[in-house]
């Protein structure tokens, strides 16, 4: 049988952490997961032996999304059965939308991201990686042609229009 990714706290993963050369990070909400995210994750393999991936917490997705598709024990959960992810952890601020924090204190090598985050502009993290001498990859995975937004606004119109023909 194969085990599933150790998820530990941003503190547990720091207090025994692997040598920050040896890891990848890559972060996201992942509500919910699709092909994009899992081609970005699984790419991470090809730049560090460790992949870690942060699962942005459930206040991150209140702020973006007004809910959070699923609680992030979930979204952990599934993130850590895909084939290439070492650790998983579960990150959530009160205001900061970013992995700055965790950037600081892992320190990994290299910060990917995939889809649409190409560029300073898009990357909220670039100074902070630039800070803690993290190089950035951009373009990792599959293009861009999936949005969690997107799913999520289709479910939700399919469902209001499905609520309203019920009630004819």
């Amino acid at each position: 049988m194969i085990s599933n990714a150790k998820i530990l706290t941003l503190d547990e993963f720091v207090s025994f952490g692997p040598d920050s050369i040896d890891i990848a990070l890559t972060s996201g909400g992942f509500a919910p997961i699709h092909p994009g995210h899992i081609s970005c994750i699984q790419a991470c393999k090809s730049y560090a032996p460790i992949t870690v991936v942060i699962v942005n917490g459930d206040k991150f997705l209140v702020r973006k999304h007004g809910k959070a598709f699923q609680d992030i024990e979930t979204r952990c959960q599934i993130v850590a059965s895909l084939r290439g992810v070492d650790y998983v952890i579960p990150f959530d601020s009160d205001k900061d939308n970013t992995m700055n924090e965790p950037i600081r204190r892992i320190m990994p090598a290299f910060f990917v991201k995939g889809g649409d985050r190409a560029d300073k502009a898009s990357i909220p993290e670039w100074d902070t990686c630039e800070e803690v001498n993290t190089k950035i990859i951009t373009g990792a995975g599959l293009a861009k042609l999936w949005s969690s937004s997107n799913f999520l606004g289709d479910w939700g119109t399919f469902i209001l229009s499905k609520m309203w023909k019920d009630a004819l």
